[in-house]
């Protein structure tokens, strides 16, 4: 037994915090375990931990210390406590990162601890000597939600006693519910219109500033919702770090009447897409007997727009086989639609037209067309609504087309100048369709894949639901989440806006969102990366001289230290399921490893040059 880990007193509360703030204004506590405060190479000062339950520093101090430049954070580690208190200034969501090093074993088995912060998991069953080496720096970061001003940190150890050198918390823009760590809604918006960045491979705002696009589909939200229900859907997707709403700007005809929730029809009897109907002067308020169809969904654009979310708009939902407003579409009607909508809702900056829906243009996909519908080519049609929208909107917005599921935007429309962005509407290989679709100067959006709450099949767990968003965002422009509950706003969509694949959705958003604009990546893998036409492939993105690689199931990886260059790499492991942060130290950049992965469903290997 080692004999530093005698067991002392316990300790007085936490003495008030005093919070360092960086160069980015960003608010900081550090504390180290180890009885006195520390100096760190970056200059940053570690105040000694009050409050501590059980245990004592380790008598003998390392002298030298794997992974890291600060040995001295890490040479003294407090063995055999139980609770760990920190003192933070406010309220809010909290960068928790703790150090940790095996000071006196050397085997695998010997130390097994597990912590747990506000009550919630943050590591479980660590074997430091297996996960890191002994006398090796380790650090396992978590974003943890602290309400009472007191971090609350928890140990227990299954084999010898519990250890931890150093804990630092950073204040982060952003909050946790459910144990998950999500986006709060952005601090500033972005400054539409959106635009395809200089290399063609991601989107960023007017000013240049990266757009990750993450949005929801709750398709019928401008007529099936009152401006009560469409306040609380905006807020809530907000609030979760959604980035984006699409939407249908008509009803689906094979299901719905064409009114929306005030009972209001689009156009002159009901379905002329050339004659849309207004009413009086315009309005936003509901009551008003001038408040119109139109009225309505520039209310509906509007309010996105206040809440940061760009809104992807379908004009006229073709529909599956050509089941709803394809045979209303002829080339005049096309264009006579297409101009009123750049002239009433064109100024809206924070618009992207998406025309068709769930329907290639061609003569062969028109199987649902209804008995006597017109089942002729659209092409041309969808040529002139996007030259008659171009014409006349007042600001210029990206344009895409939604075909029907495994077919790109780029099949039909690859070659037109009104196409700016390229749809990818996939099954469940992603991975595959962002490839297919990449490489043509223009940004990939995954407008639709499979959602959530499916009942036929495929029916996808937790897991594949957050490989299809990962592998979208990391390998392409963005992705779209959907819910069967919400697409169609059902009874039970308020219900289903908290459902756990949306919060790992905006968890992908709150680990993204450090590290700048993410890029789709050469992949740093020389050998486990999987077949590049299954779901099983790995997908890398780069931020900087910052690699990730999404692993969507567990497997032995080969990587290349030198893919970054630099002389030196830090690694690590995150989870998309619970965003914690798992060191696995820093290597030279050069050679490679094999790294297997750490035992979850699916994994993110991060590696970071320096």
């Amino acid at each position: 037994m080692l004999a530093a880990a005698l067991v002392a007193p316990l300790a007085a509360a936490p003495a008030a915090a005093t919070a360092t703030t960086d160069s980015t204004g960003t608010s900081a506590v550090r504390v180290t375990l180890a009885g006195a405060p520390f100096r760190d190479a970056a200059g940053r000062t570690w105040a000694a931990a009050t409050g501590t339950v059980g245990g004592r520093a380790a008598t003998t101090p390392l002298t030298s210390v794997a992974g890291t430049t600060d040995d001295g954070l890490y040479a003294r580690p407090r063995v055999g406590l139980s609770a760990q208190p920190v003192r933070v200034p406010a309220a809010g969501t909290y960068r928790m990162t703790l150090h940790l090093v095996e000071n006196y074993h050397t085997a695998v088995g010997r130390r097994v601890l597990s912590v747990t912060a506000e009550g919630r998991p943050v590591v479980t069953g660590l074997d430091l000597v297996a996960t890191a080496g002994p006398r090796t720096a380790h650090r396992v970061t978590a974003d943890v939600e602290v309400r009472d001003g007191v971090l609350d940190l928890a140990l227990t150890a299954s084999r010898d006693l519990t250890t931890l050198s150093a804990v630092e918390a950073v204040l982060l823009p952003t909050t946790s519910t459910g144990g998950a760590a999500t986006d709060a809604a952005p601090t500033t918006r972005p400054a539409f219109p959106l635009r395809a960045s200089a290399d063609g491979t991601r989107l960023v705002d007017a000013v240049g500033a990266p757009f990750t696009y993450l949005a929801d589909t709750p398709w019928l939200a401008p007529t099936s919702l009152d401006q009560a229900a469409t306040r609380a859907l905006l807020d809530t997707r907000a609030a979760q770090g959604f980035t984006a709403v699409q939407l249908s700007a008509l009803a689906f005809l094979h299901r719905d009447d064409p009114r929306n929730a005030y009972g209001d029809l689009p156009f002159v009897g009901g379905t002329d897409l050339a004659r849309p109907l207004e009413v009086g002067a315009r309005t936003t308020d509901p009551a008003s007997p001038d408040y119109d169809y139109w009225d309505h969904l520039d209310w509906v654009v509007d309010q996105a727009a206040q809440r940061g979310l760009a809104v992807t708009l379908v004009p006229s939902w073709y529909g599956y086989a050509g089941e709803d407003w394809r045979r209303h579409l002829t080339t005049t009607a096309a264009t006579s639609y297409g101009r009123f909508l750049a002239t009433r809702l064109g100024d809206a900056p924070n618009l992207v037209w998406m025309l068709g829906g769930d329907n290639n243009p061609t003569s062969d996909d028109t199987a649902r067309v209804p008995a006597g519908g017109d089942r002729s080519d659209r092409t041309a049609a969808t040529d002139a609504m996007a030259a008659a929208i171009r014409a006349a909107e007042p600001v210029r917005h990206l344009m895409t087309y939604h075909a029907r599921r495994t077919v790109s935007s780029l099949v039909h429309f690859g070659d037109r100048p009104w196409h700016t962005l390229v749809s990818a509407y996939a099954d469940e290989r992603v991975a595959a369709a962002v490839a297919a679709a990449s490489g043509r100067g223009r940004p990939v959006v995954v407008t639709e894949a499979y959602y959530d709450g499916r009942t036929s099949t495929p029916v996808l767990d937790a897991r594949r639901l957050r490989t299809q968003a990962w592998a979208a965002v990391l390998g392409g422009a963005g992705y779209a989440y959907g819910h069967e509950a919400v697409w169609d706003l059902d009874g039970t969509w308020r219900t289903a806006l908290s459902a756990p694949s949306a919060a790992d959705v905006t968890r992908l958003r709150t680990l993204l969102r450090p590290l700048g604009p993410v890029r789709p990546g050469p992949t740093v893998l020389l050998a486990g990366a999987g077949d590049p036409a299954t779901t099983d492939r790995a997908v890398t993105g780069c931020a900087g001289r910052t690699a990730l690689t999404y692993v969507p199931t567990p497997r032995t990886l080969t990587v290349d230290l030198a893919a970054l260059g630099g002389t030196t790499v830090r690694l690590a492991w995150l989870s998309p399921a619970t965003g914690v942060r798992t060191e696995l130290g820093d290597r030279p950049a050069s050679g490679s490893v094999r790294l297997t992965t750490p035992g979850t469903a699916d994994a993110v290997l991060v590696i970071e040059a320096r």
